[in-house]
């Protein structure tokens, strides 16, 4: 009422007060009236006022208590800020009671309730006494004093708040910044951490290549036998000091003397010096009785090497750490190690001593040590500021012309004066003599010694324990002591007693002729075996006494204890003590003889290692594989092999001390012995232990140059396995088996520690490999297997022999065909035919042999065989030779065979039957044969044709053949694969179908036929080519397996990701995934049709098509039913086409999903897409079939996914992008009354993903299908067992309904052969149902395979090298030399071997309502001249 009322009156009097009040000043009355009027108006502003500011400050205060417990909350805990908000609420109530007053005095009820407030009574207007009163006494002053409280204190608050912030900002500032340095000292010592993890793993990669034990040994041994005093001479030399200063150019020395001059001693002496101010060092001692090979060494220098530069670095750069796992090659790999830590390091010195003791005679030795000289000569003539390098050695001529071009120093004269020194020390009591007789003995003592350091060692311990006075020294020294080390070792020979004679000719001869320094408990044992009165195992009465071998020992074989060996099991290394020693027994086997008794062989020879390590392998302890049981191996007995010392020594070294024996007799006699050994189950279960505790005994070796020359360690002795019939045989036989199954034996020994391997937790279970799939005649098929396994080779045969096979392994899996021709380029091509039954669980039987003849140009066999063929027929052209899924119809080349009823394949279909001169796939049912291809039109491939377009005219009027179904090309240019005109492409066969209804025909051709975008697709191939040589020159040549042991090097390869684009790249386009044509990508990765006038279709030269003719072969003349030519957009492989079992009724997969439906009773075809299930995918094969009942169609298609990555952001070329490979399974429901002409209905999906790839071999995929029933088998070819086991039908209703059981993986591993990967595996379930035992069993069959022989030569008194890999005989050069060929392998597998069926992890699930696996209706086509009816683009 106020504000409607009463506010715009009072604004209207005060504007009139000036005028009124000079008007009142005229009349008394009238300015007491309007006086009391004025105090009336002032008291009504000042209420107006009140309630404004009332209702102002109740409408703010919701928000100032929001503020205040906000400010509470964040600063409560502040005593100051706790004052500002008791004081604020304090003035809070204090508003709220003076609210309450003003409105509870009375003066809103007067000014309400009293009415009128002026009254006019007789002629006189009077204003109400109450009313002056309530309007007088209005007062707003109490109530602005407590706003204004109300104001500061939410000035103070705020305020008070800005300082408490900016205080817990600066502190927020200090914990930050703590934090930071926290959060960085925490990343640092991450990467510390995160670095020494990388630096343990190159140090224990390191390791595993090397024991560096024996190094350190050799050295502290040599600092033990260092005598102050000596060795000083050389740090006067000049060119030693011009070394030590690195004032030689290049900076190496090499210091030379005759042996146990002291070279190795004075070596350490000067590594001491240097180590004591702190200098790099690193050291190589070469030892005569121990191998080093180049790998080993180089691990030793580099650890050494390692060490040291964390001492002068806390950093290690970060691709100095990835060296050793980016180079294919270690040795390579260490090598660049080495270098790369030289670069950085100051002062590097690197010393090799003994050079000579890697026995230049010893070729291998000696190649070895020559390999480390150069890479250090290298080394340091590449950094002579860094690099110093020392070399010690006796003088050999090998090695002088090596090394005489550096400064060398002969150390001999310098000797004599430290032996002086020696033997004043050393000889016992010497210091009793005079001055002058000390002299003349030590004149005597030292012209016997010379420079020999080891001489004199000899002598001083001669007269320590064989003189008793000073004249007994004398005498010895003049009479009684060897001129020379020979004589002084045939004296220790020959005093030794008759008794311990035998025996020390076996401890001599194994320590002599050991490949590496035995141990004691080793050299135990195997002088146990030899002097063993049992046949096949060691009698514990037979077993020498250690103390009696201890006592043979001395003093001319050392025994050095093993670290951290005590009490009982404390065991020794036994070494001769000087590589002279060595020299000494090979040059004089006869010491121990006694001319007396020449019936006892005491000779020091080969013989008695050779003897230990075949008694040793051959005791009946080892007739079964070891069993492992808990952490330990149990031989036959159920004993634990740690206590079986020599079994190592045995396993590895056998075949080497066989190499050894050098006479022929001893060889003949030999063999039988050998024989028998590899004949025995001992030694598979010496294979065994090598594939345990062997390091790399079943390794693939490289070339360090060339990765494609490769190696494996050799097993039998050279002898044996060139020289003797049996030999050969035995050892091509196990590098077969070898070749089948390394990958199995070499990762017990690998030492790679991956966690993740699946076949380490199995190592050593040799039960696991097939034996019996070897071939008939190999000496390991006798093994017993887990498996009950086979080949498909006749008993009686030896071998298959040289030529070229195809084989082939029947739907059921119950048969096989073996196709073999002895050569390619004849013209009659002889084959031989064989078919096999396979029955379980009984081996395959031989059927029949059939013997075929073909005329090669009448069947287009160049086209499938000859390199010459056009290259855009090369990636994926068809093999030479096809079969049928049931096996009873056969293609080779382009004609086609069919068995009839006596079992004998005859020709039912040639090239002029069906005018296709090249046959990619086809199919047959009864009378019905379905022949098609995919490939480019090229007029390179009109040249080829057998059939000129009038000669086949010609042979087809002279057959009679009617061409009321096909109109031929009237243009004479245009390829045999078809055109625009033909029949196929017309509007007579194309169909339109609905549900179980037809629609008129329709024109149209394929390229117009646009498919619903739900993935990218591939455009056609260089369909804007113009001559044929463009076309080919932009296509890819071959697509195969990256070249490897399997692979020959001539064959040409592509990228996998070239099989998923054959268009030509666009150098404006940012992705090259599918880029063609017809499609762009959107920001929804959706293709979209972007037409162009130059996008027409058309048939030019380099486009891809397919074309399919039906061909019925009842009558004696065949008659062409149907026949169709299409463009494609890319290729499929291995697709072939399916018959319907009763209705006539074709489907065949074309391309990028698009399958053909034809009826070729009524001539008519439908083409429909199948959706991929995810972008940027394209099919890679698509496979179909029809269900026994004929009522379902189904469906496998292999899909590659690429992942979609900028231009930029590609890696570089050579290196290809990874392709995520998976299946889909879809089943559809075919219409009962319209088969042929209606859709099929999607009933059932399922997908799994199989594995990522960068290649693939295209005209062998890596995948293979098997149909059941109710069930899919998808395989893949692995040499670990993969399939995947997918349902047909949905398990419950609705196809996109979940399954927790759709995909199903076996639960336990099966291992396959190693050429698994390059062949064919399938899995063939058990009969469903079947409760017969022999019926329950699974079949795997891995098709067969064809070694080709490539042989590398080495140096010549080294043996050829032979190995084997697999040569895809679709894709090989004409000219290449086939060779054996190994048949079809398999074997049974019951449930219990697969360890059941679960749920598989690759299982993936396909998002619904996305259309995935519908087949889509074609677009209604779009017409450039009539459709481009446009409107500008606004919005």
């Amino acid at each position: 009422m106020i504000s409607k009322y009463v506010e715009p009156v009072l604004r209207v009097l005060k504007t009139l007060d000036g005028i009124v009040s000079e008007a009142a000043k005229m009349h008394p009355a009238a300015a007491i009236i309007w006086g009391s009027v004025k105090i009336v108006l002032d008291g009504l502003d000042r209420f107006s006022s009140l309630f404004e500011t009332i209702k102002n400050e109740l409408q703010s205060l919701t928000t100032r208590i929001d503020r205040i417990n906000s400010y509470n909350k964040l600063y409560g805990k502040d005593a100051k800020m706790q004052q500002f908000l008791f004081k604020s609420y304090i003035n809070i109530i204090r508003f709220w009671h003076r609210v309450d007053k003003e409105c509870s005095n009375g003066v809103f009820s007067s000014l309400l309730l009293t009415s009128p407030w002026i009254r006019a009574e007789n002629g006189e207007t009077t204003v109400t006494y109450s009313v002056l009163k309530s309007i007088a006494s209005i007062n707003t002053q109490k109530l602005a004093t407590i706003i204004s409280d109300m104001q500061k204190d939410a000035l103070d608050i705020t305020d008070h708040a800005d300082i408490l912030f900016l205080e817990e900002f600066r502190e927020g500032q200090k914990e930050s910044k703590a934090a930071l340095m926290e959060l960085q000292d925490h990343n640092r010592k991450m990467d510390e951490s995160q670095q020494r993890d990388v630096i343990n793993k190159i140090i224990s990669w390191l390791s595993t290549h090397y024991a560096n034990d024996p190094n350190y040994q050799r050295h502290q041994k040599n600092r033990a036998e260092f005598l102050p005093g000596t060795c000083q001479w050389l740090l006067g030399t000049p060119d030693f000091i011009a070394w030590w200063r690195n004032h030689l150019s290049p900076p190496i020395i090499w210091i030379h003397g005759p042996p146990g001059s002291g070279k190795s001693v004075l070596c350490s002496r000067i590594i001491e010096l240097l180590t004591s101010s702190s200098t790099v060092v690193a050291f190589q001692f070469f030892d005569f009785a121990q191998r080093y090979e180049p790998l080993q060494t180089f691990s030793m220098v580099a650890r050494q090497l390692l060490s040291k530069y964390l001492e002068h670095f806390e950093y290690i750069p970060e691709e100095m750490l990835r060296i050793p796992y980016s180079s294919p090659f270690p040795l390579a790999g260490v090598q660049e190690l080495i270098t790369a830590m030289v670069r950085r390091l100051p002062n590097v010195y690197f010393f090799l001593d003994g050079l000579d003791e890697e026995a230049p005679t010893a070729t291998s030795r000696w190649r070895d040590m020559l390999t480390v000289l150069d890479f250090f000569l290298t080394l340091a003539e590449k950094f002579p500021k860094n690099v110093r390098l020392w070399c010690s050695s006796q003088y050999r001529d090998e090695i002088g012309k090596k090394l005489a071009r550096y400064p060398t120093i002969d150390i001999s004269n310098n000797a004599k004066e430290d032996v002086v020194l020696f033997l004043s020390k050393s000889i016992p009591d010497i210091d009793l003599l005079d001055l002058s007789d000390q002299e003349k003995f030590l004149k005597k003592t030292q012209e016997r010694a010379e420079w020999s350091f080891l001489y004199a060692q000899f002598m001083v311990n001669a007269l320590k324990h064989e003189c008793n006075s000073l004249g007994e020294m004398e005498e010895f020294i003049e009479e009684g002591f060897p001129d020379d080390l020979v004589g002084y070792y045939k004296n220790i020979f020959q005093r030794l007693r008759s008794p311990i004679k035998p025996l020390a000719s076996k401890v001599f001869s194994l320590i002599t002729f050991a490949r590496r320094p035995l141990r004691f408990s080793e050299l135990l044992e195997a002088i146990w075996c030899l002097q063993s009165k049992s046949e096949d195992c060691l009698r514990p009465a037979d077993k020498p006494f250690p103390q009696r071998l201890l006592e043979v020992t001395r003093p001319l074989i050392s025994l050095i204890k093993l670290e951290g060996v005590t009490g009982v099991d404390e065991d020794y290394i036994c070494r001769l003590t000087h590589s002279t020693l060595q020299d000494f027994l090979i040059s004089h086997p006869d010491v121990l003889c006694e001319p007396n008794n020449p019936s006892l062989d005491l000779r020091i020879s080969v013989d008695a290692a050779v003897n230990a390590c075949l008694f040793y392998l051959g005791q009946s302890r080892y007739g079964e594989l070891l069993e492992a049981k808990d952490t330990q191996w149990l031989d036959k007995n159920g004993e634990s092999i740690d206590s079986h010392h020599f079994l190592i020594y045995a396993a590895k070294y056998w075949d080497k001390h066989l190499d050894d024996i050098t006479d022929d007799k001893r060889q003949q006699e030999l063999v039988k012995k050998l024989q028998a050994f590899l004949d025995s189950p001992n030694f598979l279960t010496c294979v065994q232990v090598q594939s345990l505790w062997v390091e790399a005994q079943f390794q693939v070796f490289h070339h360090s140059g060339d990765r494609r020359v490769r190696f494996l360690r050799r097993v039998f002795p050279l002898w044996l396995s060139r020289e003797t019939e049996v030999g050969k045989e035995k050892w091509f036989q196990y590098r077969q088996f070898l070749h089948e199954w390394k990958y199995l034996l070499s990762c017990g020994s690998c030492g790679n520690g991956n966690t993740k391997c699946r076949i380490l937790p199995h190592m050593g279970q040799l039960r696991r490999i097939w034996f019996g799939a070897l071939c008939h005649r190999n000496f390991l098929r006798r093994f017993k297997s887990q498996f009950n396994s086979f080949n498909f080779q006749s008993e009686g045969s030896r071998t298959f022999g040289d030529g070229h096979f195809y084989d082939a392994i029947g739907q059921s899996g119950r048969n096989a065909v073996i196709l073999r021709t002895p050569t390619l380029n004849e013209k009659i091509l002889h084959f031989t035919c064989e078919t096999w039954s396979l029955s379980s669980p009984d081996a395959p039987v031989l059927q029949k042999s059939l013997q075929i003849e073909i005329d090669s140009e009448l069947c287009s066999w160049s086209l499938y065989t000859n390199r010459s063929t056009p290259k855009s027929m090369l990636a994926g052209r068809a093999a030479p030779v096809g079969f049928g899924p049931d096996l009873q119809t056969l293609r080779i080349g382009s004609q086609i065979f069919s068995m009839d009823k006596l079992g004998v394949f005859t020709s039912v279909l040639k090239a002029s039957d069906h005018a296709q001169l090249y046959v990619e796939d086809f199919a047959r049912r009864e009378n019905i044969t379905v022949v098609v291809s995919r490939t480019k039109v090229s007029s390179i491939d009109a040249v080829t044709r057998l059939f000129s377009k009038e000669s086949e005219k010609a042979e087809r009027q002279r057959k009679g053949e009617a061409n009321s179904d096909i109109e031929e090309s009237s243009s004479d240019d245009e390829s045999w694969y078809g055109s625009e005109s033909e029949s196929g492409c017309s509007s007579e066969g194309y169909e339109s179908w609905s549900e179980a209804s037809t629609i008129g025909s329709e024109e149209c051709l394929f390229d117009d036929d646009m498919i619903s975008p739900w993935g990218d697709h591939v455009a056609d191939e260089d369909s804007s080519s113009s001559s044929s040589d463009e076309g080919d020159a932009e296509l890819p040549v071959v697509t195969g397996i990256e070249e490897d042991e399997n692979e020959s090097a001539d064959e040409e390869e592509l990228e996998l990701a070239a099989l998923f684009s054959y268009g030509r790249r666009n150098p404006d386009e940012e992705y090259g995934w599918d880029e063609g044509r017809y499609y762009s990508d959107d920001e929804d990765n959706y293709g979209i049709f972007v037409p162009s006038r130059g996008d027409l279709p058309h048939y030019s030269t380099g486009q891809a098509v397919a074309t399919i003719t039906i061909v019925d072969t009842n009558s004696p003349q065949p008659t062409r039913l149907f026949h169709l030519t299409r463009p494609l957009i890319c290729k499929l492989y291995g697709s072939p086409p399916v018959i319907h079992q009763t209705k006539p009724l074709v489907v065949w997969p074309l391309s990028a999903g698009e399958l053909l439906f034809v009826d070729f009773e009524m001539k008519s075809y439908f083409a429909r897409k199948l959706r991929p299930s995810t972008s940027n995918t394209r099919h890679v094969f698509m496979k179909c079939h029809f269900s026994n009942c004929g009522c379902y169609l189904h469906i496998v298609a292999l899909e590659g996914k690429h992942k979609m990555v900028p231009r930029k952001g590609r890696k570089r070329l050579g290196e290809a992008e990874p392709i995520n490979f998976a299946v889909v399974v879809s089943t559809y429901r075919l219409s009962s009354r319209k088969t042929t002409r209606s859709p099929p209905t999607l009933i059932h999906l399922a997908k799994a993903e199989v594995g990522i790839k960068n290649n693939i071999s295209v005209s062998k995929l890596p995948y293979t299908v098997t149909w059941a029933e109710d069930k899919v088998y998808v395989t893949c070819n692995e040499k670990i067992l993969r399939v995947y086991c997918i349902p047909l039908f949905p398990t419950t209703k609705g196809c996109s309904a979940a399954n927790d059981d759709l995909v199903l993986s076996p639960r336990n591993l099966i291992f396959l052969p190693e050429t698994a990967e390059n062949r064919t595996v399938y899995y063939f379930p058990p009969n469903s149902g079947s409760k017969d035992e022999k019926s329950s069993l699974g079949r795997l069959i891995i098709g067969g395979e064809t070694l080709v022989k490539s042989i590398t030569f080495t140096e010549t008194d080294e043996p050829e090298t032979w190995d084997f890999y697999v040569k895809d005989l679709s894709e090989q050069t004409a000219n290449l030399e086939p060779g054996e060929f190994c048949p079809p392998v398999g074997c049974y597998v019951s449930e219990e071997d697969l360890g059941g069926w679960e749920k598989s992890k690759d299982r993936k699930e396909i998002p619904p309502q996305m259309g995935i696996g519908f087949l889509d209706r074609r677009l209604e086509k779009f017409n450039p001249e009539d459709d481009c009816d446009l409107e500008p683009y606004i919005f």
